[in-house]
């Protein structure tokens, strides 16, 4: 449930015609860009206790990885989704997040694909969730 969250607030924020999907798929750069990747870091999350038991929510890491062939809409893709992310709260495909916070946000490199003329720029985001259960 919670993916499907995350993958709604990023198609809320990236913009208009950014895909968004799981790292189960590759990017490529004869595909058509831009893209926003994420992958959950930490699985499942860690679930705070104090001394009567759980306390009811999981503490989750994120990273975000946006693909444009440009710099200027890869950095603002992730100008985008940083500040929509940062201190979000709110309940989303039916999960109430606590919060979320931004760790990083970061330029990732040039990739540039032998005997292609095309290079793709990446932009990094790390973020923390926290959802209830």
């Amino acid at each position: 449930m919670v993916e499907l969250a995350v993958a709604q607030l990023l198609r809320t924020y990236a913009g208009a015609g950014v895909t968004v999907a799981p790292a189960t798929e590759s990017v490529t750069v004869t595909e058509v860009l831009p893209k926003a990747v994420y992958t959950k870091l930490k699985n499942p999350g860690e679930r705070p206790r104090n001394d009567s038991g759980s306390i009811g929510l999981i503490f989750t890491r994120w990273q975000i990885e946006v693909f444009a062939e440009k710099l200027a809409q890869a950095s603002t893709i992730t100008t985008n989704l940083t500040n929509g992310l940062d201190s979000y709260s709110g309940l989303v495909a039916g999960v109430k997040i606590n919060s979320i916070e931004v760790i990083a946000s970061y330029f990732g490199a040039g990739d540039r694909i032998e005997g292609l003329n095309k290079t793709t720029t990446r932009y990094t985001t790390e973020i923390k969730l926290v959802y209830r259960v």
